[in-house]
């Protein structure tokens, strides 16, 4: 996992972090339960805005996740869109003002 966000900081040049399937921010490997991607990512610090996407009930697991779990100054800098992440990254991509609703 740390490769993947070496590689990825170096792509993103610490922007903005984009997760298409986030998950619930936490995993089971072997049956223990360990952060997932989207927590990596939220307390490496190396990202000014991230962006997580993921279907409905994962989506509102992720968002209860990060408000219990993820110190406030850390927190503001994530939002979480539930849905396709097909149908919802275009809009944001190409400036469509959903991201600026998002924040608020």
């Amino acid at each position: 996992m740390a490769l993947y966000f070496k590689n990825y900081r170096r792509v993103a040049g610490n922007g903005t972090y984009i997760d298409g399937f986030a998950g619930t921010g936490l995993i089971k490997v072997a049956g223990e339960e360990r952060a997932g991607s989207a927590s990596i990512a939220i307390f490496s610090s190396a990202f000014k805005d991230l962006l997580f996407f993921e279907l409905p009930g994962k989506a509102k697991r992720l968002q209860r996740h990060i408000a219990s779990h993820v110190p406030e100054q850390k927190a503001r800098r994530c939002s979480v869109f539930p849905g396709d992440f097909n149908r919802n990254i275009e809009p944001i991509l190409e400036g469509a003002g959903c991201y600026a609703r998002a924040r608020q």
